[in-house]
């Protein structure tokens, strides 16, 4: 959801061109409300787009991409950022016993320290 607030404080540095199409941020706000047609229109086009079905259990994401360390843009961005998304995700919604199982079995390698700590479970 839009932040009014913060757009009500940043109204005045937006630029000319923006506040020359609205004539408040109260219609800008309007104008990128979506309507209830809308957004049932959007979940039916949200159930039409294929979910990626991934193995079980998933690569931890140094597996998946090798050689990739955990601060590269790769992780921040396109596929990679989904990838680890979908991870931390997965490994949360494991059972302890199992989660603690994985991550014994899958322990971080160099460039990875403290990965598990920083996703906490």
């Amino acid at each position: 959801m839009i932040d009014k607030k913060l757009l009500d404080d940043q109204w005045v540095k937006l630029a000319p061109a923006f506040k020359a199409r609205f004539r408040s941020i109260d219609e800008w706000y309007e104008w990128n409300t979506p309507s209830e047609e809308e957004i049932r229109w959007l979940k039916a086009i949200a159930k039409e787009i294929p979910k990626t079905v991934y193995p079980n259990p998933l690569l931890p994401p140094w597996k998946e991409i090798p050689g990739v360390n955990k601060y590269s843009m790769a992780w921040r961005m396109g596929g990679g950022d989904g990838y680890l998304e979908d991870f931390v995700d997965w490994l949360r919604s494991l059972p302890q016993e199992k989660r603690d199982r994985y991550l014994t079995d899958n322990p971080e390698p160099a460039g990875w320290e403290d990965f598990y700590a920083e996703n906490p479970f």
